[in-house]
């Protein structure tokens, strides 16, 4: 794979507005304030791969990029995902063996987690981020795209299971119990 290849997917994930940043082999993100960096800015995205030709594709998650990744690791995600019987979508083979299922955003607040879906899985929503194709893992293997399909909606159930949990409301009888002197 040439230098070349992954500016040239980088510019086309740029494209379809998702918000590229350069990470290293290991994963870890270039830039030091990445989510307020990441963007869809060809010129931008041309010096950065000038500087770290051989970059790996990083894209914000959530809300940045207009969709959320479920994250299918080895051994126990991908037997969880065959159970829940989901419908077909944008899906990736990370270079570890593990699979990445992209969602649309419908405006559900989906932040990052792991194992709150499911045994093995782990969500990549607002703050996160994924690394893409054609780029290398550091176990030497090479993410690639195994369902080059339209981003789908996710089910509702499992929009509900990756959600941020709704904030506890407040228990107003200590409350008042406490203005009157109780």
């Amino acid at each position: 794979m040439s230098e070349n290849e992954l500016l040239i997917a980088a510019l086309k994930y740029a494209t379809a507005g998702w918000k590229i940043h350069p990470c290293r082999l290991d994963k870890t993100p270039y830039l030091k304030d990445w989510p307020g960096k990441a963007t869809s800015d060809p010129d931008q995205i041309r010096e950065w791969w000038s500087k770290w030709p051989d970059a790996s594709i990083g894209c914000a998650t959530g809300e940045a990029s207009g969709m959320w990744v479920l994250d299918a690791d080895l051994p126990d995600g991908p037997p969880e995902i065959e159970r829940m019987k989901l419908p077909r979508t944008l899906t990736q083979q990370t270079g570890g063996g593990g699979f990445q299922y992209f969602w649309n955003s419908n405006g559900t607040e989906i932040r990052n987690s792991a194992r709150k879906v499911g045994p093995g899985l782990d969500v990549r929503g607002n703050g996160g981020y994924v690394i893409l194709p054609p780029s290398k893992h550091p176990s030497g293997g090479q993410y690639t795209w195994i369902l080059k399909k339209k981003i789908a909606d996710a089910p509702e159930e499992l929009v509900q299971k990756a959600a941020k949990p709704p904030a506890p409301e407040r228990d107003r009888s200590r409350e008042q119990g406490r203005d009157e002197g109780e």
